[in-house]
């Protein structure tokens, strides 16, 4: 499964749509914002659903991407199995790469808007699954 986290309804809707194309059997939950994402995270968490990849936008109200991270960090013991995708509209800055590199968790990133590309690199392994 996936979890896509991002503001913007319309980013949600295409790429919720590309990864359907992709591969029509992955569950796809939505959440616009950290907050509201952390919450998911607790819920799939506790009837063992945890997403395979997160695709997570940095800049977003309430919970940014990054104080999302050091929440989910603290809260779930999935780090290790689920891939965190950083989706980039620009360039990191220097100050969330330094967060980053705070948070010693491993994470990849890519183009906001996902592509099949995107999608067979990360999510691959939900494919060879079946």
């Amino acid at each position: 499964s996936v979890l896509l986290v991002d503001d913007n309804d319309s980013t949600n809707f295409f790429n919720k749509v590309a990864i359907g194309r992709c591969g029509s059997h992955i569950n796809v939950n939505i959440a616009t914002n950290g907050r509201d994402a952390l919450e998911l995270i607790l819920k799939l968490e506790e009837n063992n659903q945890m997403p395979n990849v997160i695709f997570l936008d940095i800049n977003m109200p309430y919970l940014n991407g990054i104080e999302f991270l050091e929440e989910y960090k603290k809260v779930t013991n999935s780090i290790k199995t689920t891939k965190i995708v950083l989706t980039i509209g620009s360039e990191l800055t220097p100050e969330h790469l330094n967060k980053l590199d705070q948070l010693k968790m491993p994470y990849h990133t890519c183009e906001k808007m996902l592509n099949e590309a995107i999608i067979n690199r990360y999510l691959s392994d939900c494919f060879t699954a079946l």
